[in-house]
């Protein structure tokens, strides 16, 4: 679709959301919200968002713009932007099961603006990058050719090069520093709506003044549960430790032992962080945002091995628990940084009913995590799972 196109359909858009807002009470939300303050670079925009159907918000006073988006979420921004068409194709992704996505990537993969992450998955939980969004948007404008390279020194992978070299020329980005792009990077929802509002030409829209009262602990992008599995190591599956998480981080383990966790579909926005330089797996371990007055529990069924106090990184106290998994003899799953240890060697634990600590342990320093969660940071439980039989090679590390 033309940006010209595009803006002609915006505007009968706005119209219609227009007629529909006069019928709606001013308490309903649909005017401002609490989280947005005035003179952001994201304010515009998301009025513009407000204005044209395109977001209602988390909630009906706030949008959480420091809040990251994912692939799914992506998906249903420009599905909507584009007057919410019919797919063209069947769904071709079986790893796309919420409902409130279905139609917005199959209409996404018919349309040939995403082949997923491979030809049966989308990957609809993980965090988009820069990058990716800036791929997306490419080709959901019609894959224009781009004049010249990026005006950036970190945009060198392929697929990126003529999505951010042409965002930057239709203005649609002025990159994150006059050199850097940052195209790993998550993509916030601020971000998001920035982008949307350039592609779209800058069309006029009035800010409304008025400010709502935004709770910012619900603003979050939290996911209730169940305390479900989140993920799988071999056949084990790890569930959740927290009923609340905003988001789960995977990332290198520092045992030589650790087994990749391979994510279980669901709800729980997912990214891989960046590498660690430890020589394992990028999803060998977890950090898992949680909600810092929930209260921790067992991630597997099995027996307590081990748990107590211990000195993080030579400075810092923290608690952990390693739990033997029934049926896996020669495993540990430890899991670290919480407070108020509940649980004591010999117990059995049940996965996702046995509480093994009172809440997650607010660390004193700014975690990998953290770049990647919404500010304020809450804390994180981490989790991984070892094959004892492995031996781990010396760190090097002494306090």
């Amino acid at each position: 679709m033309s940006r010209r196109r595009l803006a002609a359909a915006v505007a009968g858009l706005a119209v219609t959301v227009a007629t529909l807002a006069s019928s709606v009470s001013p308490s309903a939300g649909v005017a401002g919200f609490g989280d947005v303050d005035a003179g952001r670079y994201y304010t515009t925009p998301v009025q513009w968002l407000v204005d044209t159907g395109l977001t209602t918000g988390v909630d009906p006073t706030c949008f959480a713009p420091d809040g990251r988006l994912t692939r799914g979420e992506a998906a249903v921004f420009l599905h909507r932007l584009a007057g919410s068409p019919p797919p063209a194709a069947p769904l071709p992704f079986v790893d796309v099961t919420a409902t409130w996505q279905t139609a917005a990537v199959a209409w996404l993969a018919g349309a040939g603006i995403t082949t997923g992450v491979d030809p049966t998955h989308y990957a609809p939980q993980r965090l988009v990058t820069r990058g990716e969004l800036a791929a997306l948007l490419h080709r959901f404008a019609g894959s224009p050719p781009a004049s010249g390279p990026p005006p950036v020194v970190d945009v060198v992978r392929p697929w990126q090069v003529t999505p951010v070299a042409w965002m930057f020329a239709e203005g649609i980005t002025t990159g994150t520093s006059p050199s850097t792009f940052s195209p790993d990077l998550p993509v916030t929802r601020g971000q998001m709506a920035t982008f949307l509002y350039r592609f779209a030409g800058d069309p006029p829209t009035a800010v409304d003044p008025s400010s709502p009262v935004c709770d910012r602990r619900t603003a979050r992008r939290v996911t209730v549960t169940g305390f479900a599995p989140y993920a799988r190591a071999g056949e084990l599956e790890l569930h959740a430790p927290a009923d609340r998480v905003e988001l789960v981080g995977f990332h290198q383990a520092n045992h030589d032992g650790a087994i990749d966790q391979v994510l279980v579909p669901g709800e729980v926005p997912v990214t891989i962080l960046a590498d660690r330089g430890r020589g394992t797996g990028r999803r060998t371990a977890a950090d898992i945002v949680v909600d810092p007055e929930a209260e921790i529990r067992a991630p597997v069924t099995g027996t307590v091995i081990r748990g107590g106090g211990y000195t993080l990184y030579c400075r810092y106290r923290d608690e952990f628990v390693v739990i033997r998994p029934d049926g896996h003899p020669d495993w540990e799953v430890k899991v670290l940084h919480f407070d108020g240890l509940q649980v004591a060697p010999g117990d059995r634990v049940v996965a996702g009913v046995t509480p093994i600590g009172r809440h997650a342990a607010d660390l004193p320093f700014v975690s990998q995590v953290d770049a990647v969660s919404s500010s304020p940071s809450w804390p994180h439980v981490h989790v991984e799972v070892v094959d004892t039989t492995i031996p781990d090679r010396p760190s090097g590390r002494s306090c």
